[in-house]
């Protein structure tokens, strides 16, 4: 029976379990003899004088104190666990966090301890405890204390302080109470909480096995976390023996391998690292080999070198626990076949996918997770518990999982890529010289390795680094082949960690990930600007000279080095199809000018090879064309013109070409008169949402889920794992899981589609599902790329087509989300700008030189040909609701204005934000107003807008809506603020300003030496957007009417404008 079931404290509890107890609690060992035997009469001899202690040292309102001393058992009588092995201020930063301020110190440790005691004078009282030899002392205490009061009035008082090993970040205090104490003692089962079919199998748990009454286990981890602690507490609740090392002793295989013998353990349970080291020492191998278990824990074996060792002992497994849950409940596997992979009991957690077939170890809070696990003891506040702990299925074995690392240790590159770093780590740590690996490159554009070898071996000349690379590039380059082509290291991005500044490790012997890239910040930026500069000149191609067939001969080259494309690239291939985005841009047109420089090309004719250039060619061989003629001055410009489609011929000829398929819909007879008014059914409105997992698309999805008017929400979504993304974006953005709601389980549906297609990718039952029930859509699925061509959209007019389409076929109203730039003034004449689609007469030849202005601008144009035919049909049967089409002409969306949501930081001000920082200067000026709206307001405007237009009831405006079918908003905020006044947020970082001409020049600059720290400076991408719709060349800010905005949308009417109390919630988030 457990203890919370029996009511008895701790005390009694070990008492009536272990009252016949005739081994000891522990033993303490050195590597040639057992020199100590603990009992449970003596621990609680050393309580009852600590106790005493305590009450004649600290103040009597106090109730927590800190302990730091030497590794051995005086750690398992105090009660607050800091760890020596933390640095000075790590050490400071728990005591504030703890807020105890009474620092009790072990008099053997006062010399190590004497810098953190002198800094920490301010904030914590030192006091001296009593000696080893004194507190452990086999004489009877003086004073026995009892604990009288029940286990049900203490359960939620702390008993123990410990903190995290600080392997992902700064330790943290975790607090164990007599309630997570109880719960330990469930791993023997106590509370018959294992399901009927687990016992039934006749499997037994891991730690049932291991710390089976009799077992001696050696478990040498530091005392001051869990790994140290936890053996203390299973040996007193369970009846084994616990084997401590000696105090100071070093471990060696040789010291390991002689305190296994002379303490005579039953198992082995190393940290990876430790077992690892074993594999150097035969005779340590052998005497692993006489173990009933070894088990490591505390972090991932190398896959190789668990492989080794799984041939020599009989029972090889992996642990899984942390300081905040205690132990998992593991399945103890029959032999090693199952030594990288976990078998979870079921005790109420769950695996929660976040990536395609990547799962995450989830705890909801239950009675019997309570029981079971310390997640909520030590998280009282929490519903759910995210490990954060990911894992995949093995394949032919049901139930069982292979570790896969932890969401926080993913690596997120410049493109948004996610890379698992595990695998690379583990075959390159399996090189016999190497002691650690850690792969990062957060938001850079290529990956990059840091690698710790062995001390013998740390190279530190030019030449000993080259000859290790040598040696280790097998090894590289086997994980690069199990890599995607995104995360692949090369080889001028491998680092060397010194002697003077090593990993930093745990005391369990983790690398602490984080802290050492944070500690690497400065060589590993050094790393990048190397590199970048090395394949700038040394690792540059030859070109015989500058006709189309060597130009294209070298694209061919750039293009497939910098997309890692196994069979190249052919001259006609689509580049945008290959992978071409502005990262890859970026980096192909930086080689291509030094390339070129290198060839004799003046700098002034360098322009050539911009990005905007890169983007304006679909293929290689118009590329070498284009590229040619510039280059000997008898081709057209192309960086003046920047294949973006100045010419509003090109414009005309698309709005015809899909005004003419428009109708084309009509005349084929498409429209479903039989359908009836959905759209007014009592259940509700079905709203069909594209592009739910982005920014906009994800607040969108929760406005609409709050209205008790929507039925369903049907969300269409490149790719098969849209809901785990949706999921993600939700969480990222600080939003309620919506997805996890029971009330949600029937209201979200996810497809994946390609719009595209005809019938949206949708399966024939899919498509007819959706033309059943929808009776709203929002296209909000556009991509925004500044770089391309009006004719690299032309699958999104396509998209748009086929979306017109599903509204005839289902009665269902239609609105799409627009964009200001439609309207914008490519020659910077001052116009206003009403709330309909403007006429090609004035604005044709007069867009910005997008693709994506002009093709959204062709979008509208469709739309007004869609309202107008609709609007000339004949009345709908009776019953059928009239369809009502809507052009949401969003501008400048930021960031929300309220909870913790973040802007994406890659957009075009966070990133001129952030470069500002990177280049010491920001622009005086934006040369635009601020009239944008945060994206949680905007959402709510677009939701109102949307069931405003659908119901078709705009006080007053029955004529203008009968002449114009079509319902068009300026969606920008009506309460202008400018740069000028949010200025001074952005200059407590950057004081200094420029006028903005000069500041894209230096950015401009910047980007010829640093493609590889976008991280650092994300402006670099987007040179060529500032240039061209940033720059005030005397142009003038268009004036949006917003009449209908404000009268159709209560929240557009009443809100504020962006401040600079918005600017630096925003910018504690970028910088």
């Amino acid at each position: 029976m457990g203890m919370s079931a029996s009511k008895m404290t701790l005390a009694e509890y070990i008492r009536s379990n272990q009252s016949s107890r005739s081994t000891p609690c522990v033993l303490v060992t050195s590597p040639e003899a057992v020199t100590e035997r603990l009992f449970l009469s003596d621990l609680e001899n050393a309580s009852n004088r600590a106790a005493t202690f305590l009450e004649q040292q600290l103040p009597k309102d106090s109730t927590a104190f800190f302990y730091m001393g030497p590794s051995d058992m005086r750690y398992f009588i105090w009660v607050m666990f800091p760890s020596p092995g933390n640095t000075v201020p790590a050490n400071q930063r728990l005591f504030k966090t703890v807020g105890a301020k009474t620092l009790l110190y072990a008099p053997e440790a006062t010399q190590s301890l004497a810098s953190l005691l002198d800094a920490s004078r301010s904030e914590v009282k030192s006091v001296e405890t009593p000696s080893y030899s004194e507190l452990m002392s086999k004489e009877p205490a003086a004073i026995v204390h009892i604990l009288s009061k029940p286990f049900e009035d203490i359960k939620d008082v702390p008993v123990v302080g410990l903190h995290t090993s600080g392997t992902s970040g700064h330790p943290k205090p975790i607090y164990w109470t007599h309630g997570s104490i109880a719960a330990m003692a469930s791993h023997s089962d106590s509370y018959g909480v294992y399901p009927e079919s687990f016992k039934a199998g006749g499997s037994t748990s891991l730690l049932q096995d291991v710390f089976a009454p009799g077992e001696v286990v050696m478990m040498p981890f530091p005392l001051y976390h869990m790994g140290g602690l936890s053996p203390v507490f299973f040996s007193v609740l369970y009846g084994n023996t616990h084997v401590m090392p000696v105090t100071g002793t070093k471990m060696t295989p040789e010291n390991i391998t002689g305190m296994l013998e002379s303490s005579k353990a039953t198992t082995a349970w190393l940290a990876p690292s430790l077992l690892e080291d074993m594999l150097e020492y035969p005779h340590g191998l052998d005497t692993l080999g006489t173990m009933k278990h070894v088990v490591f824990g505390g972090g991932p074996m190398n896959p190789t070198k668990g492989d080794k060792i799984a041939k020599h002992v009989r029972h090889l497994c992996g642990f899984i626990g942390s300081t905040e849950g205690g132990a998992c409940h593991l399945v103890s596997p029959p032999d090693s076949s199952h030594w990288n992979e976990f078998n979870f009991i079921d005790v109420g957690q769950k695996m929660e996918e976040v990536e395609p077939g990547l799962f995450e170890l989830v705890y909801p809070k239950t009675e019997l997770t309570l029981r079971c696990q310390l997640h909520f003891h030590s998280y009282p506040e929490l519903s759910e518990y995210r490990t954060k702990d990911l894992f995949s299925p093995v394949p032919g074995k049901d139930g069982w999982w292979t570790y896969r690392g932890r969401t926080d240790n993913w690596v997120v590159m410049a493109n948004a890529l996610k890379m698992d770093p595990t695998n690379i780590e583990s075959i390159v740590g399996s090189h016999p010289d190497v002691r650690g690996v850690l792969v990062a490159g957060d938001r850079r554009y290529r990956l990059c390795l840091l690698v710790e070898m062995k001390g013998n071996v740390v190279p530190e000349t030019d030449t000993e680094r080259k000859d290790t690379l040598a040696k280790l590039w097998p090894f590289i380059e086997a994980a690069n082949q199990t890599s995607p082509k995104f995360g692949r290291i090369p080889p001028e991005l491998v680092f060397f960690a010194t002697r003077e500044k090593p990993f930093l490790r745990a005391s369990k012997g983790t690398i602490q990930r984080r802290l050492t890239i944070d500690d690497h910040a400065d060589e590993i930026n050094e790393l990048y600007a190397k590199a970048e500069n090395g394949l700038l000149n040394s690792a540059l191609p030859y070109l015989e000279n500058l006709e189309r067939d060597s130009l294209a001969d070298l694209l061919q080259y750039l293009y497939t080095d910098v997309l890692q494309l196994d069979n190249g690239i052919g001259l006609d291939d689509d580049l945008l199809a290959v992978g071409i985005d502005s990262f890859a841009a970026m980096a192909v047109a930086s080689r291509l000018k030094a390339t070129l420089r290198q060839h004799g090309v003046s700098e002034d004719n360098l322009s050539v090879a911009s990005v905007k250039a890169l983007f304006s060619a679909s293929t290689i061989r118009s590329l070498a064309d284009s590229l040619a003629g510039a280059l000997s001055g008898s081709g057209k410009d192309i960086v003046s013109d920047g294949g973006l489609g100045h010419d509003g011929s090109e414009i005309l000829a698309f709005i015809q070409k899909y005004k003419a398929a428009v109708q084309q819909l009509f005349e084929d007879g498409k429209v479903n008169e039989k359908k009836q008014g959905v759209s007014d059914h009592a259940e509700g409105q079905t709203v069909l949402l594209t592009g739910s997992t982005g920014s906009l698309g994800s607040y969108l999805l929760h406005d609409l889920l709050a209205r008790p008017d929507i039925k369903q929400v049907i969300c269409l979504n490149r790719g098969s794992d849209s809901q785990a993304r949706q999921a993600k974006s939700l969480e990222t953005r600080g939003l309620p899981p919506l997805l996890q709601d029971p009330k949600n389980k029937d209201r979200v549906v996810f497809l994946q589609a390609d719009l595209s297609n005809d019938t949206l990718g949708l399966s024939s039952d899919d498509y007819a599902f959706v033309t059943r029930e929808t009776t709203i859509i929002v296209h909000n699925a556009y991509p925004v790329n500044f770089l391309l061509n009006i004719a690299q959209f032309e699958p999104h007019l396509r998209g748009l087509l086929n979306l017109m389409a599903l509204a005839l076929n289902a009665s269902a109203s239609l609105f799409f989300v627009s964009s200001i730039s439609t309207a914008m003034s490519a020659t910077g004449r001052r116009q206003r700008v009403p709330e309909v689609v403007l006429d090609t007469a004035t604005q044709v030849d007069d867009l910005l030189p997008q693709g994506y202005a002009q093709s959204k601008y062709v979008c509208e144009h469709m739309l007004e040909a869609f309202a107008t035919s609709l609007a000339a049909r004949p009345a709908p049967p009776p019953g059928a609701a009239p369809s009502s089409v809507g052009v949401l002409r969003v501008g400048q969306i930021c960031g929300p204005r309220y909870g913790r949501g973040p802007w994406n930081k890659w957009e075009w001000f966070p990133s001129l934000v952030m470069s500002s920082r990177f280049l010491g200067v920001a622009p005086d000026d934006i040369g635009q107003d601020i009239n944008w709206i945060p994206v949680d307001e905007l959402a709510c405007i677009v939701t109102e807008l949307i069931f405003h237009v659908h119901r078709a009831t705009v006080p007053g405006d029955a004529q203008i809506q009968k002449s114009n079918p079509l319902e068009v908003f300026n969606v920008v905020n009506p309460k202008i603020s400018s740069w000028k006044e949010v200025l001074p947020a952005l200059q407590t970082e950057v004081p200094e300003t420029i006028p903005f001409r000069q500041w894209v020049r230096r950015l401009e600059e910047s980007v010829e030496n640093s493609t590889y720290v976008l991280d650092q400076n994300p402006g670099a991408k987007l040179v060529a957007f500032y240039q061209g719709a940033l720059v005030d060349d005397g142009r003038a800010e268009p004036l949006y009417e917003v009449e209908r905005l404000v009268k159709a949308s209560r929240t557009a009417a009443g809100l504020g404008p962006v401040t600079q109390a918005d600017l630096k919630r925003w910018m504690e988030v970028w910088l």
